[in-house]
């Protein structure tokens, strides 16, 4: 049977005959050696997995029981706010002491009608102007981690060893003084001096309950004691023992005493 061929079909096989398809052989004979030690289990475009930046903090026992009994909005306070609010507290409370003022506010406020507060305050603000040069360098924000004083920093003078934040290995650092330590203590018991519940929460902007007001127990009071005890002794032992934390930062390597005395 003929077929009716439009000018279009007539050119397309003449086309077709001038220049025939090349077909294209694929070779398998070709052998890899592949192992499963070798192929990429991932997708060529599959973005890779982000490495944890730094350290993961470890949690020691006495932290978990003294600080998870505490309620600080949908959980717990963590230790890096403890010791940030503790440690810029010593450090505004001794410039309170350097200057002859007795603070009304932040965490180290003293009731003037409270005869404990006072001597509490009397003990720590002797013993900072008894070695006010050293103290007088300590208490600077700027020598604190890059969070604190970035407004009185050189930009173009911040060591990379700075600390970020108010992490294990800054404050072992801090800690790291023995006049610091002291200090440190003699701080703790301006804070704790008047033990009782409502007073705390008011310092330390968390609770020990979800009571408040007249309604605290025992339970409460003894979680505060546990606190106090956590502050002056456990939390220095954790930074203390552990060997990591002690990693050389010259930008906040406490100087030594006299090493100040004689700048």
């Amino acid at each position: 049977m003929d077929k009716n061929y439009s000018d279009s079909d007539l050119d397309l096989e003449i086309n077709i005959d001038e220049n025939p398809p090349t077909t294209i052989y694929e070779d398998y004979t070709t052998t890899y050696n592949c192992t499963l030690e070798t192929i990429n289990p991932q997708a060529p475009d599959a973005p890779r997995p982000k490495r944890p930046r730094g350290r993961k903090a470890k949690k020691s026992q006495i932290e978990i029981d003294t600080l998870q009994p505490f309620i600080r909005g949908s959980g717990y306070p963590k230790k890096e706010y403890v010791r940030c609010k503790i440690i810029r507290g010593q450090k505004r409370a001794i410039r309170h002491a350097l200057k002859n003022n007795i603070p009304t506010k932040t965490i180290h406020k003293v009731n003037k009608e409270n005869e404990d507060e006072i001597n509490a305050w009397d003990v720590f603000a002797k013993h900072t102007i008894d070695n006010s040069e050293f103290f007088k360098e300590i208490s600077k924000t700027e020598k604190g981690p890059k969070t604190d004083g970035a407004a009185r920093r050189d930009s173009n003078c911040i060591s990379c060893d700075i600390q970020k934040s108010f992490n294990d290995v800054f404050c072992a650092q801090y800690f790291n003084n023995d006049l610091v330590v002291e200090n440190y203590k003699f701080y703790l018991d301006v804070i704790f001096s008047y033990m009782v519940p409502e007073n705390l929460i008011n310092r330390f902007d968390f609770s020990c309950c979800k009571l408040g007001n007249s309604k605290h127990s025992s339970v409460c009071l003894l979680k505060w004691e546990n606190l106090r005890n956590y502050l002056k002794e456990g939390m220095l032992k954790d930074l203390m023992w552990n060997p990591e934390n002690f990693i050389p930062v010259e930008a906040v390597e406490i100087l030594d005493f006299y090493e100040i005395i004689d700048e």
